[in-house]
């Protein structure tokens, strides 16, 4: 792992040079919704990775470092509530990586905590976190068809400042639902995952273009017990919508 100062210097190096590599973001626990430079932890998180199906994280020795609190200074920050660009009043992380407190909104670490400091340069500006609705972690990297690419993609994600995913449908939703878990768990870096499971239509691989009603809110049924509550439909029939929709709603989800 590479310690806050190389990872910022770094940072600093890539985010002033055409099309290099910018500062990333974390969730938030502010009112303000301002995001955290997770990007500092991402190059140290790519280090050792294999290839395969399975997707690798982080060393050990790297997923049991437990980062302490953190003093950012300096820079710029967009306020998200003003909607104005203005000086960065001083941001305090906590050790899960949440916002605990920016300038005077929130509360002062312990009274025993001695927090690291870390100061910006001016150049650099403190996003909001993205949320983008349409995510395919879906791609054809090697000509052989779409599958999701979920050892990258959630590092590239967090890269653009982009925060939180929902993939829009997907051909190997076992592999979206496993990132989701690692990510939760602390095992690898990524946006917050809001899964959609497989497509419903035509789009979805082996789709049965004779399947009931009962069937399909069956299917549903199962996929919201795997976590899933809001779906894609591609390339389905006005029946097999109808039936989606139903049971969605049912469920409290949403159909796109």
């Amino acid at each position: 792992m590479f310690t806050t100062a190389e990872a910022v210097a770094m940072i600093q190096t890539h985010a002033r040079s055409p099309g290099g590599l910018r500062p990333a973001a974390s969730h938030p626990a502010t009112p303000l919704r301002f995001l955290a430079l997770v990007a500092l932890f991402v190059a140290g998180a790519i280090a050792g990775c294999g290839s395969g199906e399975d997707m690798p994280g982080p060393s050990p020795d790297a997923a049991d470092a437990v980062p302490g609190w953190l003093q950012i200074e300096g820079g710029w920050m967009i306020d998200v509530i003003e909607g104005e660009r203005r000086a960065n009043p001083g941001i305090l992380v906590s050790p899960e990586g949440r916002f605990h407190r920016v300038g005077d909104v929130g509360s002062a670490p312990p009274s025993d905590v001695e927090p690291e400091l870390l100061t910006l340069d001016d150049d650099l500006t403190i996003l909001p976190g993205l949320i983008d609705v349409h995510a395919h972690y879906n791609m054809d990297l090697t000509g052989d068809g779409r599958i999701e690419e979920t050892r990258w993609n959630p590092l590239v994600f967090l890269a653009n400042g982009v925060t939180t995913t929902w993939p829009g449908g997907e051909y190997r939703p076992e592999l979206i639902l496993a990132l989701r878990d690692r990510i939760e768990s602390g095992e690898w870096d990524g946006p917050r995952v809001i899964p959609s499971g497989p497509y419903y239509g035509t789009t979805r691989p082996g789709w049965d273009r004779e399947m009931t009603a009962e069937q399909i809110h069956a299917d549903v049924d199962e996929w919201v017990e795997r976590g899933v509550l809001h779906f894609k439909a591609k390339g389905a029939s006005p029946d097999h919508l109808e039936a989606l929709i139903e049971r969605g709603h049912h469920h409290g989800g949403t159909v796109a």
